[in-house]
């Protein structure tokens, strides 16, 4: 993985371009932008966590085409990692440091949200996208082992977020979800609501 030096003092600022009022949260944006949203399924059937290191191939091999298809290889990334109560401590992962974010901005977001924004934390990291570069998060994501955690490209504004279960993938143009949806069709949720 490519790191960058974190500059915090812009994070908020180069996000809200693509996703004003609007948390790095994937549950969030999901229902803020329902036509700009597809989602990955790591398994077929009824599976959700990797069991065998077979579970972790096939999990690392969709999430690395999933975050492609948004992200781009190459591409200046920001990625969010939510936590809450005291977990807004550095860390580390795939050699990248993740650091405390600056204050958030007054997001635009239902009440019913502002008690779980109010105890998250988030910790940023920048780096440049690559298929491999994330495989420490996407596995721990995908074992529920991490909080929420989101990458934004800074070129695309596309957003990927891995969990236990599969990826969450954002567009910046509603028009891109039919061609990502294609590329990626093996793996996208067939349920009517796309969970």
């Amino acid at each position: 993985m490519t790191c960058a030096a974190t500059d915090e003092s812009k994070v908020w600022r180069e996000w809200s371009r693509w996703y004003d009022g609007v948390p790095p949260l994937s549950h969030l944006l999901r229902v803020s932008f329902p036509d700009r949203w597809l989602r990955i399924h790591n398994f077929s059937g009824r599976q959700r966590i990797p069991r065998s290191t077979r579970d972790n191939e096939e999990v690392l091999k969709r999430n690395r085409g999933a975050a492609t298809a948004v992200l781009e290889v190459g591409s200046k990334c920001v990625g969010f990692l939510a936590s809450y109560g005291n977990g807004g401590a550095p860390r580390r992962y795939d050699e990248c440091s993740w650091l405390p974010s600056p204050p958030q901005p007054k997001w635009r977001v239902d009440p019913d949200w502002v008690e779980e924004l109010s105890e998250a934390n988030f910790l940023v990291a920048r780096f440049t996208w690559a298929p491999q570069c994330m495989d420490e998060v996407i596995l721990y994501a995908a074992r529920d082992e991490i909080g929420p955690v989101i990458v934004l490209s800074l070129l695309t504004g596309g957003g990927y977020s891995p969990y236990d279960g599969g990826a969450d993938l954002f567009v910046a143009e509603p028009g891109a979800v039919p061609v990502v949806r294609a590329q990626l069709s093996r793996w996208v949720s067939k349920l009517p609501s796309g969970l």
